[in-house]
């Protein structure tokens, strides 16, 4: 079999379902598996259905978050209850690509960055590391935060972001 046939992984799933728990967890550790250490485009929805079955959804992303080192383009959506769980290491995804997510997701930098991002789409500003990203990703050229709340107002004064000038390649800032 070739494993660019495996290379992609799009699942959306509304009903969490207990009798379909192993064979699902079965089957995205299979098709990974085949895909061997090709590139990965994932994307990933969950309902608000899973923020009930926090273990279920767990083991879910704890199959797609040990491929993060062949990750390319991905896409989380999935709830804060969930997302605010994950943290992913920059060390493990040097090979990123592309990145949304719908959340919040913890970043551990640790003095290391993420060259190969070139787009990233933060939606809603849920806590302090929606930010810790841009500080890790200077070869941005794409830009986005979406679903900002109007009443938002940002925290002045964390040194800890970046400056403007950080991202000379910088081409596209979209903010919804």
């Amino acid at each position: 079999f070739n494993p660019s046939l495996w290379s992609s992984l799009f699942l959306s799933l509304d009903i969490p379902d207990s009798k379909l728990r192993k064979p699902l967890g079965w089957k995205i550790y299979r098709h990974l598996e085949r895909a061997g250490n090709m590139p990965l485009t994932i994307f990933l929805q969950l309902s608000s259905a899973y923020n009930e079955h926090i273990s279920h959804t767990v083991e879910l992303l704890r199959l797609i978050h040990a491929r993060g080192a062949t990750w390319k383009p991905v896409a989380l959506y999935v709830d804060a209850p969930i997302i605010s769980r994950v943290a992913l290491g920059v060390d493990e995804l040097q090979s990123l690509e592309e990145f949304h997510v719908g959340g919040t997701v913890a970043l551990a930098a640790a003095n290391s960055t993420l060259s190969s991002l070139k787009r990233l789409e933060l939606e809603g500003l849920g806590s302090s590391y929606t930010m810790h990203w841009l500080g890790v990703a200077p070869n941005l050229q794409e830009l986005s935060f979406l679903n900002i709340p109007p009443t938002y107002v940002p925290v002045l004064g964390d040194r800890r972001l970046p400056d403007a000038n950080c991202f000379p390649l910088l081409r596209t800032l979209r903010i919804t």
